[in-house]
């Protein structure tokens, strides 16, 4: 991407074209990392853990050498560390549990209840292939039943 000031630079998590690590700052917010550093003459810097990061109210978390402000239940996500404490990365949202039951899911497009919550996964649907042979989950009732 290409920076306001015609700079290159990379996207931040949020896709947003920022500065690179190792560019000139003046704000955390300017860097894809989120992080610009005084103690290295106001460079762009990468984090190894979130005590690196603003220290703005927001909830930030260190993610693979970036800043990222933490997702609520019920908002995208790739790795658990991206969201919020009590929260779990579980069908590619924040969830309410670890939701490890058979047949129990986090995501709206498995369950048909809102992203986030924990519950049955709709009857008749595997996603995940939990059920053996001719088995699918059974809905409300909860594990494996015959398809």
């Amino acid at each position: 991407c290409t920076m306001d000031d015609g700079n290159s630079g990379v996207c931040d998590t949020a896709g947003n074209c920022k500065d690179d690590v190792g560019a000139s700052c003046s704000d955390d917010h300017l860097c894809a990392t989120g992080r610009c550093s005084s103690t290295s003459l106001y460079t762009c810097q990468d984090c190894s853990n979130p005590d690196q990061c603003p220290d703005d109210g927001q909830n930030w978390a260190c993610i693979q050498g970036y800043c990222a402000i933490k997702s609520q239940k019920g908002d995208a996500c790739t790795v658990s560390q991206m969201c919020t404490q009590g929260t779990s990365c579980i069908n590619g949202v924040c969830c309410e549990s670890a939701c490890a039951e058979p047949c129990m899911a986090c995501a709206n497009s498995y369950t048909g209840q809102g992203d986030g919550n924990c519950k049955s996964i709709i009857e008749g649907y595997d996603p995940r292939s939990e059920c053996e042979g001719v088995l699918a989950c059974a809905g409300s009732a909860g594990g494996c039943q015959i398809n």
